[in-house]
């Protein structure tokens, strides 16, 4: 049984939003990130990771699927759309990115060949965060605060999928745990500092959408 399908039987709606979103790109205007971007000088962006997880199955005699609580996970934001995301906006001179990742290796990795290809060095950081375990999420919140009194632009990229029934750390199913309680917890500890920047931006005379939070999980 294939990875589609099963991604269809478990996820069936889930599924149908992303062919609709598909669809939608494929007869809409093109995006051009060199052109489409504003400049985001002096702004410091985050943007998760998160992870994409592949169970490991196998069948009982009836053919039912059983979890064996085997994953591998790739961080999204080390590969793929995060690192693209990170990768556009560095070529536009923000004051700084940080790319919260759960494993340290690949997001260094991810971080060196993004300046390899940038036509000069930006300021990327890793942030370490693991949306699965509410522990790590707190203490990823406790390091960028304590280093950082703005945050103009929150990017939830990260998120899971094609994972059987598992918990998280916290007793919670593993897809919604990730994917909308750990961004939920993430976004309400950093919300003080976007409200602040937002304060610091008005009385500055600068546009309130200049700060904003994207959701893609």
């Amino acid at each position: 049984m294939g990875t589609p399908l099963l991604r269809f039987m478990f996820y069936p709606m889930d599924q149908l939003k992303l062919l609709g979103s598909s669809m939608r790109q494929m007869v809409g205007k093109k995006f051009d990130p060199e052109k489409d971007i504003i400049d985001q000088s002096s702004k410091v962006i985050l943007i998760t990771g998160g992870e994409s997880a592949t169970p490991i199955y196998s069948f009982n005699t009836s053919t039912q699927p059983l979890y064996t609580h085997e994953l591998m996970r790739t961080p999204v934001g080390n590969t793929g759309l995060g690192k693209e995301t990170v990768f556009q906006l560095a070529k536009h001179n923000p004051t700084r990115i940080y790319l919260a990742a759960r494993n340290t290796a690949k997001a260094q990795a991810a971080i060196a060949d993004i300046q390899k290809h940038l036509s000069q060095p930006a300021d990327i950081h890793h942030l370490p965060l693991d949306l699965s375990s509410f522990a790590s999420i707190r203490a990823a919140a406790d390091q960028f605060t304590s280093s950082n009194n703005r945050l103009d632009t929150l990017i939830l990229n990260a998120g899971i999928m094609d994972i059987l029934p598992h918990r998280t750390k916290d007793g919670y199913e593993m897809d919604f745990g990730t994917n909308h309680l750990g961004h939920f917890l993430l976004t309400t500890l950093l919300l003080p500092t976007l409200v602040n920047t937002a304060k610091k931006l008005e009385s500055e005379g600068k546009p309130p959408d200049n700060w904003r939070v994207d959701t893609q999980s």
